[in-house]
């Protein structure tokens, strides 16, 4: 396109223009202020494709005291430069109970993709979410949250839960890994 072209288009459209220069960091600022205050959400940015590392058959674990805690396996990772997100394609996400406190096996959460923010220690699992333990307790839902700190598993929206044969339908899905207590919402229940 031309200088000429180019001025012309801005001329024609300065107004739209001058919108959006002023309200674009505004609205930047609000979503990024409200994504801080909540443990709800997290941002699915891309990652430009020069300030990341590319890693295929990635296995992370993390470690407290003697036991591993969680272990994450995915087919493909994009981590950012400054190594504050990863983006994982296939997440395996394992979660391992403390073997001291509760007699659980291990919770096995299944998705398309998690996106790991390691500064505010949360993982989002996004895309036809599956959470399995002990062949018992089965969650399906599109999004899930885990926060790494407290080892609580949040499914924010529909979510659909078969425990001990029956069927669970409700919303909003609170799970504690550490008493294996589970919250659910607006429940709905078949047999």
């Amino acid at each position: 396109m031309t200088g000429s072209r180019v001025r012309a288009l801005l001329l024609a459209h300065w107004q739209e223009f001058l919108l959006l220069l002023l309200l674009g960091p505004l609205a930047l600022y609000f979503a990024l202020s409200n994504s801080n205050s909540t443990s709800e959400s997290l941002p699915l940015l891309p990652l430009p494709e020069s300030q990341v590392l590319q890693l295929e058959q990635i296995t992370l674990q993390d470690y407290q005291k003697d036991f591993k805690r969680w272990t994450l396996t995915g087919l493909r990772a994009l981590m950012a430069d400054d190594s504050s997100i990863m983006n994982v394609e296939q997440p395996r996400l394992r979660l391992h109970p403390n073997p001291e406190t509760i007699p659980f096996t291990d919770t096995l959460v299944r998705a398309d993709e998690a996106l790991i923010d390691w500064r505010r220690q949360l993982v989002e699992i996004r895309g036809e979410v599956e959470v399995e333990r002990d062949s018992k307790l089965y969650l399906q839902a599109e999004r899930a949250i885990y926060d790494l700190q407290t080892e609580v598993l949040r499914m924010p929206g529909a979510v659909q839960m078969t425990w001990q044969d029956s069927d669970v339908d409700g919303s909003d899905l609170r799970y504690e890994l550490k008493t294996g207590l589970v919250e659910l919402r607006g429940v709905h229940y078949q047999r």
